[in-house]
């Protein structure tokens, strides 16, 4: 979809070549980006949470920072994180996309903290040995309300 946008070829290399400019937008090199599929599925996609905080904080400088911030799951509220992170100091103050495969989970988006700060964040568990994935959702849970308490 995004070479079909940008360059009006639907293909996968259309859409890599696009996703490469927008890392030299952003500053980073080729090398920081691997994917494989364009699902998030493959265990050979490789994101680094440095850049999926760039992409997620250029989003919130564009035109559809609002249309993309309402797509994303709110704690609490809706979504993949209804039930989570449900107390009222942080309801609907973290909105993010979720992601789970075994040993593997990720929780990236937005804070809005306690001082009222915008915060994008990303967390990423690779190898996890130390339970299923509820014990992932804890660990991001804990660094969510982290952000929300005590970001600046």
């Amino acid at each position: 979809t995004v070479g079909a946008q940008v360059e009006g070829d639907g293909s996968w290399q259309a859409g890599l070549r696009r996703t490469a400019a927008m890392l030299r937008e952003l500053q980073f090199g080729p090398e920081t980006c691997v994917l494989a599929d364009g699902s998030g599925m493959s265990r050979k996609n490789r994101l680094s949470p440095a850049l999926i905080c760039a992409v997620l904080a250029d989003v919130d400088r564009s035109e559809h920072a609002e249309t993309f911030r309402n797509l994303l799951a709110a704690a609490g509220e809706q979504g993949t994180l209804r039930e989570r992170l449900r107390e009222p100091r942080y309801r609907g103050r973290v909105r993010a996309k979720t992601g789970y495969l075994y040993k593997v989970g990720a929780l990236s988006g937005y804070a809005e903290t306690q001082s009222g700060i915008g915060v994008a964040f990303s967390i990423l568990i690779n190898d996890y040995e130390g339970g299923g994935n509820a014990v992932m959702k804890a660990v991001e849970d804990r660094i969510a309300r982290a952000i929300v308490d005590h970001a600046q």
